[in-house]
């Protein structure tokens, strides 16, 4: 068998999640981001934990910032995605 160059696999990659994005611009589906939802439980936490202690509400202020400007990943492109097919559960969780 051939090597395959390394780039091969991140064209594939990249050509796909675009794909992907197209899919669910085009049927008006908002990916949800995973990334964010997982972090704002635990920043609410530390906001409840910390009170009102200036330092803490900064740090806090900051990395939700930080969170806003993460885009979904590809995981969350193909959910939206799925989302929009007629699929069984089964063919779907092959797919991811």
């Amino acid at each position: 068998m051939q090597a395959v160059h390394r780039s091969f696999f991140s064209s594939v990659h990249l050509a796909t999640e675009s794909g992907l994005v197209n899919v669910c611009r085009e049927r008006g589906v908002a990916p949800r981001n995973r990334l964010r939802e997982a972090a704002e439980d635990p920043v609410g936490r530390i906001k409840d934990a910390a009170g009102n202690v200036s330092g803490v509400s900064r740090a806090l202020k900051d990395l939700r910032a930080i969170l806003r400007t993460t885009r979904p990943a590809f995981d969350d492109h193909l959910e939206g995605a799925l989302s929009t097919v007629k699929l069984s559960a089964q063919i779907k969780k092959t797919w991811r």
